[in-house]
C-alpha cells in the first residue's frame, strides 16, 4: 500500500515534468514574433546571433531591458560593482536557474529568452520546468532562419531528455543538482575543429 506522501511526491514531480514534456512534444518552438516583455534575455553561445537578435527586439520596442546570462547583475549585492561580474554559467540549465534567481528580484513578470534555432526546443523545455509556478511567463525565441539540420540539430535531440531530467532534479532537489552539476567540455566545430564555446 502506498502512502499519501509518496503519492504527493509523485504528483509534485509530474507537475514539474509535464510543462517541459509539453514543450518537447508540441509544435514549433522559437518561431514567430514575440509579444511585449519586461526583459529580453539572450543565452550564452551562438556566435553573436543571439545578442544581435536580442538587441534588434529591444530596438523594436519589445522590451525596455536586455540581460545576458553571461553577466550576474546581483554580484555586488547592495552596491554596484565597478565592473560587471561574469555569471560562470556552464550550461542552459545553469542559465535558467540564474534567471530564476535574478528576474523575480527585478520585478519581471514576462521574459523573452533568445537562443539559436537549433537550441530553441531544449531551452524552452528547460525554462518551462525551471520557471513553473514562479509567476513569470517565459517565451523562448530564435532569430528567423531555416529549420535546424545537421550535426547541431542531431546533438540537441540527444541532449533534450537528459537536460529536462536535470531540470527536474534542479527543481525537486537543488542540493543534489549542485553536487551532480555537469562539467562541460569544449564544443568544437565538426568541419574545422575550431573551438565554438564551452557548454
Amino acid at each position: 500500500m502506498c502512502s499519501v506522501g509518496r503519492w504527493g511526491g509523485a504528483l509534485g514531480l509530474a507537475l514539474v515534468v509535464l510543462p517541459g514534456l509539453g514543450v518537447l512534444l508540441t509544435g514549433p518552438v522559437g518561431t514567430g514574433v514575440p509579444g511585449p516583455s519586461d526583459v529580453v534575455v539572450f543565452l550564452a553561445g551562438g556566435g553573436g546571433e543571439r545578442a544581435a537578435y536580442a538587441h534588434a527586439l529591444a530596438t523594436q520596442g519589445l522590451a525596455p531591458r536586455i540581460l545576458s546570462t553571461r553577466v550576474d547583475p546581483t554580484c555586488g549585492g547592495d552596491r554596484q560593482p565597478e565592473r560587471p561580474c561574469t555569471s560562470e554559467v556552464r550550461n542552459t540549465l545553469d542559465e535558467a536557474l540564474l534567471m530564476a534567481r535574478i528576474l523575480p528580484a527585478e520585478g519581471v513578470r514576462t521574459a523573452t529568452i533568445v537562443t539559436s534555432r537549433y537550441h530553441a526546443r531544449r531551452a524552452a523545455a528547460i525554462f518551462a520546468i525551471v520557471f513553473l509556478g514562479r509567476g513569470i511567463a517565459v517565451h523562448v525565441v530564435a532569430p528567423p532562419g531555416p529549420a535546424p539540420t545537421g550535426l547541431l540539430a542531431s546533438e540537441e535531440r540527444w541532449k533534450l531528455v537528459p537536460s529536462a531530467a536535470a531540470a527536474v532534479v534542479a527543481r525537486v532537489a537543488p542540493s543534489l543538482y549542485a553536487v551532480l552539476r555537469p562539467v562541460p567540455g569544449p564544443r568544437l566545430d565538426p568541419a574545422s575543429g575550431a573551438l565554438l564555446d564551452y557548454r
